[in-house]
């Protein structure tokens, strides 16, 4: 097959307007799933009073309703780099710490049952200061550092070194299909299949089955048709886990499906990067050595795949180059917005700051770098 064109066998069906997504299942008996979130930017969750009763409501979780089994999703770890202990919890218990958060479930027959019993829900919050420059945060979230070469001797050496301060804000994600699952439980084969708008099913598979405790080959994760992603579905929605406990309880298939604005509230984020960099040129304006200093916006707490977009970010900052020096360190912060993960290449755009073109590097070295860098 190398070489050779496939036919695309996915595309007449989405262009027709007969693609199937998450939202398009309906099972019977179906119910379905609203959460009630933080409008706090960090507070100590004091009590949660629920409603005795409202129209359609077949059930209300919190944290203290989940199973002891139950644990937060996975973080990825690395054995060159520092990850702190850090997870998102699946509902918050004592603390939030970003608008947004869930903090409790609540099933209904209907999805505006669910969301009008949501309005009912009453949590009591102590609010507290909230992290807002991740320069400032007191917890650590990750570390990483890689050195090579004699880099005080070329620096010293060099014909020409400039350095600057950069900086890349967060971005939302914002895929045309927002997050949600559907999930259905056989007691009877003891199945647990999850229909998850992911990027794949692998990941969502090994996520819940560590954070259910569960064995993988009693979950069935199926992926149809995904309404874009932009690496914002690479972890399974922390949702989705609160979702498939509430379905092994009830024994009834659920829908959580979630709206744009909490696709804006609590869907994950990408980017939020910070960094000082230092160049040693020759006098051809040849890069012979990179200095760089890493500061990466995590978010409150760590998702599965949160340490992999800054540590790409300090693996590429060299970029193609063969350069004779180089020392990178990057630092992961917390602070209170919501999670963060990959989105849209993954800390590639932020590590082409020092990938200028070989026909314009001597333009680049005199205005482009010190105008914010090559994109």
């Amino acid at each position: 097959m190398i070489g050779r064109p496939l036919r695309r066998r996915e595309d007449l069906p989405l262009v027709r307007g007969a693609g199937r997504y998450v939202d398009d299942l309906t099972l019977p008996g179906m119910a379905h799933v609203a959460f009630v979130r933080s409008y706090h930017a960090r507070a100590r969750v004091l009590g949660v009073r629920v409603p005795s009763s409202a129209p359609g409501l077949l059930r209300v979780l919190s944290a203290d309703d989940l199973p002891a089994s139950v644990r937060p999703l996975p973080v990825m770890p690395f054995e060159d780099a520092e990850v702190a202990d850090v997870p998102h919890p699946i509902l918050a218990r004592d603390e939030v710490r970003y608008v947004g958060q869930p903090v409790v479930a609540v099933i209904a027959e209907s999805r505006a049952q669910a969301v009008d019993a949501a309005e009912l829900v009453e949590v009591e919050y102590e609010p507290l200061d909230a992290v807002v420059n991740p320069g400032e945060a007191p917890e650590t979230l990750m570390r990483w550092e890689r050195t090579a070469g004699d880099l005080d001797g070329v620096l010293a050496g060099a014909a020409h070194r400039v350095r600057g301060h950069y900086r890349i804000p967060r971005l939302v994600a914002a895929p045309i299909e927002p997050r949600g699952v559907v999930v259905d439980y056989d007691g009877r084969a003891d199945l647990l299949t999850v229909w998850a708008s992911a990027q794949d099913p692998h990941r969502p598979l090994s996520q819940l089955a560590h954070a259910l405790r569960r064995p993988a080959d009693r979950i069935r994760v199926v992926v149809p048709d995904v309404g874009g992603a932009f690496g914002s579905k690479g972890a399974i929605a922390v949702e989705a886990a609160a979702v498939a406990v509430a379905a092994v309880e009830l024994r009834r298939p659920l829908k959580w499906v979630e709206d744009r604005m909490e696709n804006f509230l609590g869907a994950y984020q990408g980017r939020g990067i910070e960094a000082d960099v230092e160049l040693a040129l020759d006098a051809e304006g040849r890069i012979l050595a990179v200095n760089a200093s890493i500061l990466a916006d995590l978010g409150a707490y760590l998702l599965p795949t949160t340490p992999i977009p800054p540590r790409t970010a300090g693996m590429l900052m060299t970029g193609c180059y063969d350069v004779l020096a180089a020392a990178v360190s990057v630092r992961g912060r917390t602070r209170s917005p919501r999670g963060h993960t990959a989105a849209r290449a993954g800390r590639r755009p932020p590590t082409c700051w020092n990938a200028p073109s070989r026909r314009r590097r001597a333009r680049w070295v005199s205005t482009r770098w010190r105008c914010g860098g090559a994109t």
